[in-house]
């Protein structure tokens, strides 16, 4: 059976995601992990989607961070206005319309138009400017559409080379005009025209125009009032000539810049995530590097409520005497008594108690991931003893929540003074 899910569907699940963050009983968080080495650095393993790559992101999971309904936002393609490129029109029946340049990011002014008219396929030339609410003409004849800008808060945590954000503008929203007839699609261009009227029918009303000639061809139509209310129309034109044909070109039925998200196409969140040196009491450590980000939503803290706190640790922490030797940073070690042999050392601070912070990464899984007070650990590469005085457990509940999205990367390696701005990019 044939079926269809329409980009206002795909926009209206993207929009509906960027909508939960602000759900008060909701809690999103990021996440890092993986500390130890891919097989091969220079290419991340691909994450499968069956249920172990879930228990696995919390195995080696280092630390997470609440995301705030200010760190999530809409966004589209990048696409920056140049000289000498054709940009596609506005076409109310063109399919493949979304993905397409058919609107523009203006620098340094950081305003998106939308390209309404590209004077029959031709490169545009002059940049638009200005933010009138009606379509304007530039010197190379094309139309453009003023939408909205970017605020500086949308330069920084949103705009990538990839990606820019989606605004509602609400002057150009109030001034919508929806059925307006801005542009034509010429299906046969005719011959022999001298003179020629263009007469639109439809359910629209208050169109005019007149159709433009040149060498005897039908190369267009001049608009001197777009009308309004058109959800349908044809054009017939008549002259001295024939043959030719042309298709008017709707505006949505609510208007271009009204209902802005669906008419472009907007079905990417992006989610600001801003790691800030040892955030939380050094719930981000800063000795270490991570090769994973993620997405859960709703995780418990270690008491079982849900997870509120801005920062949370996802690694255990012993607290040892140190007898000899001294850990390696990313080292398995093994207790011996309960023969823990499933950790490796995330953090190793200073004598004469040495405080560790440890995960269990999949390639440790190999039994027993407890340990207990008074048990002597040892490290297996650098043979470092310690004996264990007190053991924390990490402030959140393992395998809690539902993760939502895993990214594995090249190694990120973390310092006392750097900061991080990751961005996760959801597709619909």
């Amino acid at each position: 059976m044939p079926q269809l899910i329409t980009n206002n569907f795909r926009a209206f699940l993207a929009n509906a995601l960027v909508n939960s963050f602000a759900d008060s009983n909701t809690k999103f968080y990021a996440f890092i992990g993986k500390s130890t080495s891919w097989v091969n650095e220079s290419a991340p393993e691909t994450p499968g989607n069956y249920a172990f790559s879930e228990k696995d992101a919390w195995h080696d999971m280092l630390s997470l961070k609440r995301i705030n309904s200010n760190d999530v936002k809409l966004v589209l393609p990048r696409i920056d206005w140049a000289p000498g490129v054709v940009y596609s029109r506005y076409n109310d029946k063109n399919s493949s319309l979304i993905g397409s340049n058919f609107y523009a990011l203006v620098l340094p002014q950081y305003r998106v138009y939308l390209c309404v008219d590209n004077n029959n396929e031709s490169i545009s030339t002059v940049k638009p400017s200005g933010i009138s609410t009606s379509v304007f003409t530039t010197a190379d004849n094309y139309k453009w559409k003023y939408l909205y800008s970017l605020s500086d808060d949308d330069i920084l945590k949103f705009l990538t080379v990839r990606y820019m954000p989606v605004n509602t503008d609400s002057d150009v929203s109030l001034a919508a005009i929806g059925g307006e007839i801005r542009s034509f699609e010429l299906l046969n261009r005719g011959n022999d025209y001298s003179s020629a009227s263009i007469t639109v029918v439809g359910n629209g009303s208050s169109f005019v125009g007149t159709p433009i000639i040149t060498n005897g061809a039908i190369t267009g139509v001049n608009i001197s009032n777009p009308g309004s209310g058109y959800t349908y129309a044809e054009a017939i034109i008549t002259g001295n000539g024939s043959n030719a044909n042309v298709r008017p070109i709707l505006t949505p039925i609510t208007g271009h810049g009204r209902k802005i998200k669906e008419d472009l196409g907007a079905r990417h969140v992006i989610i600001n995530c801003r790691f800030n040196f040892v955030e939380g009491d050094e719930d981000f450590p800063i000795v270490n590097d991570y090769r994973r980000i993620g997405l859960i939503k709703n995780p418990l803290d270690y008491q079982g409520s849900l997870a509120s706190n801005v920062t949370l640790s996802a690694t255990g922490r012993i607290t040892a005497r140190r007898i000899s030797g001294t850990f390696s940073l990313d080292e398995k070690f093994v207790g011996n008594i309960n023969l823990g042999n499933a950790v490796i050392l995330s953090a190793n601070l200073v004598a004469p108690n040495i405080l560790i912070k440890y995960a269990s990464p999949k390639e440790y899984l190999t039994g027993v991931t407890s340990f207990a007070v008074n048990e002597g650990i040892t490290g297996q590469s650098s043979a470092a003893f310690a004996r264990i005085l007190r053991i924390e457990p990490p402030e959140v509940q393992k395998y809690s929540g539902e993760v939502l999205y895993i990214e594995n990367r090249e190694k990120i390696t973390r310092s006392y003074d750097q900061s991080e701005n990751v961005h996760i990019v959801i597709e619909f």
